[in-house]
């Protein structure tokens, strides 16, 4: 039997470099969590069977999404200090490993507790294994040194359902929610007839006729339809800890389980807010995100009600005749969460023009509006809070409950931001073409507040009038320059630049910067200007004096170091090494030649570092 070939060892060495580790923060942002990622996958996971079903692509053994790619070697590191404002150099403090995995083990879906000091994951103990595991671990500072210890969660040996994502998510209050595969499922798919019970049915009346999209891996049958409500299924369990135990698990909204796709606690720990499948709203023309669905509250294990209660809020029929066109939306509530800023209130987007750009808008002249609904949820009290002439872009609220709304228009690229204050008050902020990138105000800083819900990331989080954090490519003349501002949610207030990526050397074709743009408004010295590409990742530090920058250049890999901008000091907190160092210094050039047959081709000609074609002879034909 032939076999694989192998390309020459200087390929391989390339196709098998180690990758960069994946790098993130936990909730304090004082600690980094250091994942290793594998260089490729083996040709055995490739080969996995996957079920394509309803436009997801699934693994059945593993109830994940197919291919999946696990991290493994987690490893936390310090980078502030306990006073929350000392950066700590890499290579000062030892890291800590996450210690107490199966040799072998893969790792993902990591989730920080909200308050951190612990962390959730999905493993799989071995390369080849066919059952996934949850595990946490808990870093304990009270020794000499550091240590974390990973432990894995009692599940009763149930399968953790992770078909559409993540199984697990932490409550506000520190609990764990799992997704599991129902009590009593059957241990294996629906099997294909032999022959169809009957043949697939699709009705067209001809009342509506519209250009609809095509989509890959649908739904074509009775048999697929049962294959994916089987996939689907899940029963919501909570965990909660017993001193440093975890408890037995209970079940939270109805015992045999639901077609449930999404799910979300609400802040105050409460209930909980579910997106649940109706098996008689899918289709065989759109995808699952397209499916009927309700959206239901589930209360917590001992609420009032008792675990199985559930509350249908709306029902979302199956949006199968969606019109075409960029600035058309689906009906019924889109982006359904909880509102940061109160115990249990819930916010989503709705259209009032059926989702038809070219259609009538509602009497106030209104597209898109804004929804909340409190408790108590058996009573249909929706209140629309925010009107748009356009479509919904996006929102966030600082801690005091300022609302900063985006609407946009993709024909005409109209982009309209306003301020929604706690009164309903609304106030025009800036009017502008969303493809007008050098004007660009970028997006503004999350953090997350008191209730464990993301808030804009404010200057002075103590004032009732908000001035936020925005970070932005800063694209320019000269290329990207990602910066930070303060900006005031006041129309004309002015904005402050607080950093600015530095300026790169000047070329032939360079434009003189405007000093308008940058950090002070000084004009940029020659002793500013640096060979690199910096981009912000967080404001840090209890005053807001410090950056978390990634940069990197053309010779070295992204790296990530901590900037005090009061003093300039850098403090490095990364050292990851170039993962292909026989790449550096090597140079392209175009070529431009004549096919035998008169065509005239061009081609990137990549030379290696330090070529002289005097002494290493002539380039390669």
């Amino acid at each position: 039997m032939a076999e694989y070939q192998l390309p020459p060892d200087g390929i391989a060495a390339l196709v098998d470099s180690p990758v960069t580790p994946s790098f993130s923060l936990d909730p304090t942002r004082r600690w980094g969590l250091l994942i290793s990622q594998p260089s490729a996958p083996p040709i055995e996971e490739i080969a996995r069977e996957e079920c394509k079903l309803a436009g997801t692509r699934l693994d059945p053994a593993l109830w994940t999404p197919s291919h999946l790619s696990f991290g493994h070697d987690p490893t936390l590191r310090q980078l502030i200090s306990d006073d929350g404002d000392t950066p700590i150099p890499v290579g000062t403090l030892r890291d800590v490993p996450i210690e107490g995995l199966p040799v072998g083990h893969g790792v993902r879906y990591t989730s920080w507790r909200p308050s951190g000091g612990a962390l959730a994951f999905v493993v799989r103990p071995e390369k080849a294994s066919e059952q996934l595991e949850l595990w946490w671990a808990v870093l304990d500072t009270s020794g000499d040194q550091p240590r974390c210890m990973a432990s894995q969660v009692p599940l009763g040996g149930r399968t953790l359902q992770s078909v559409h994502g993540r199984p697990h998510q932490w409550t506000p209050d520190g609990r764990l929610m799992v997704k599991l595969v129902p009590s009593g499922h059957p241990s294996a798919p629906p099997t294909k007839p032999l022959r169809p019970s009957g043949p697939a049915v699709q009705e067209v009346d001809g009342s509506s006729k519209k250009p609809a999209r095509t989509y890959q891996d649908l739904l074509k049958d009775q048999h697929d339809e049962d294959t994916f409500s089987y996939f689907t299924a899940a029963e919501l369990v909570l965990l909660e800890l017993d001193g440093a135990h975890w408890g037995a698990p209970r079940t939270v909204g109805p015992p045999e389980g639901a077609l449930l796709v999404k799910f979300q606690p609400s802040p105050d720990n409460s209930c909980v807010l579910a997106s649940v499948l109706d098996p008689d709203e899918y289709s065989y023309q759109v995808p699952l995100s397209r499916f009927g669905r309700s959206l239901e509250i589930w209360p917590m294990p001992g609420d009032l009600g008792g675990a199985s209660c559930r509350t249908v809020l709306r029902r979302i029929p199956v949006q199968d005749s969606v019109p075409k066109g960029f600035d058309a939306r689906p009906t019924g509530p889109r982006q359904p969460s909880w509102h940061p800023c109160h115990p249990a209130t819930l916010i989503w987007v709705e259209a009032v023009d059926q989702g038809d750009p070219e259609g009538p808008a509602s009497p106030e002249g209104f597209r898109d509006v804004l929804i909340t609904r409190s408790a108590p949820w058996a009573e249909p009290k929706e209140k629309v809070i925010f009107g748009m002439a356009t479509k919904w872009a996006g929102w966030w609220f600082t801690e005091h409950g300022v609302g900063l709304i985006k609407e946009r228009r993709w024909k005409d690229r109209h982009e309209v931001a306003w301020r929604l204050d706690a009164d309903l008050t609304r106030t025009k902020l800036w009017e502008r073409c969303s493809q007008e990138s050098y004007s660009d105000p970028g997006y503004p800083e999350e953090v997350t507040n008191a209730r464990r819900q993301w808030v804009l990331q404010c200057a002075s989080p103590g004032t009732a009038e908000p001035v936020v954090y925005f970070m932005g490519d800063g694209a320019s003349p000269n290329g990207d320059r990602p910066f930070v501002d303060c900006r005031p949610l006041a129309p004309g207030a002015e904005v402050t630049r607080v950093w600015r990526c530095a300026a790169g050397p000047r070329g032939p074709e360079h434009t003189a910067e405007d000093p308008a743009l940058e950090v002070g408004r000084k004009a940029v010295g020659s002793e500013e200007r640096r060979e690199c590409y910096e981009q912000p990742w967080y404001v840090l530090g209890s005053q807001h004096d410090k950056l978390l920058l990634r940069r990197e250049s053309n010779r070295t890999p992204p790296n990530f170091v901590i900037l005090n901008l009061g003093t300039g000091l850098e403090v490095p907190v990364t050292d990851f090494r170039h993962p292909q160092p026989q790449l550096v210094d090597t140079k392209t050039e175009l070529i431009r030649y004549t096919r035998a047959d008169g065509v005239q081709l061009s081609a990137q000609l990549y030379l290696p570092a330090g070529y002289d074609p005097q002494k290493d002879g002539p380039r390669p034909c």
